[in-house]
């Protein structure tokens, strides 16, 4: 399965020839996984949701795993995560992505790989909400890495209403 950047990993779903237009649509559970190699050794994915006629409902989430991965110093060691809902192909409902990553490095020391001791575990975490597609509701972003935070909270028409308040 063509995952874009990445390469191919394996899913599984069924799908249906739409009788009109013949395209083939996906139509119920869908699991799709990819497990790192070669210069993704280290990087692993898994996401799963489902489809109906073609168009993403419900609870969606989405994994990945990283162990001390990376193509150079520093190696990247967590997990980043994205639980997503939909309603009829559009986002609708909270979305929360958690990142959180260790990094160390690693030297050729008399031929011979050493790992330094990890950096301390930090963490991103990005909550929204979505009505039909766009924001609304409440924005909570808390990121230890870059050291930023933001609240704040969108309106029925997706503009920013109230105070927001973002330390950067």
């Amino acid at each position: 399965f063509n995952a874009g950047l990445l390469p191919d990993g394996k899913a599984t779903y069924t799908y249906f020839e739409d009788p009109n237009t013949h395209e083939y649509l996906k139509q119920g559970a869908f699991k799709y996984s990819f497990i790192g190699k070669g210069n993704y050794t280290g990087y692993n994915m898994s996401i799963s949701g489902n489809f109906n006629k073609g168009i993403k409902v419900g609870t969606w989430t989405y994994l990945i795993t990283m162990t001390d991965w990376g193509t150079g110093n520093p190696y990247m060691t967590g997990t980043i995560s994205l639980t997503s809902n939909y309603k009829n192909g559009y986002a609708d409902g909270n979305w929360k992505e958690v990142w959180s990553q260790k990094n160390r490095k690693r030297y050729l020391n008399y031929g011979k790989y050493t790992w330094e001791p990890y950096e301390a575990l930090k963490t991103m975490t990005v909550s929204m909400n979505f009505k039909e597609g766009k924001l609304a509701g409440a924005v909570n972003i808390n990121n230890e890495i870059t050291d930023y935070k933001a609240t704040g909270s969108y309106d029925n028409k997706s503009l920013c209403t109230g105070t927001w308040m973002i330390n950067d």
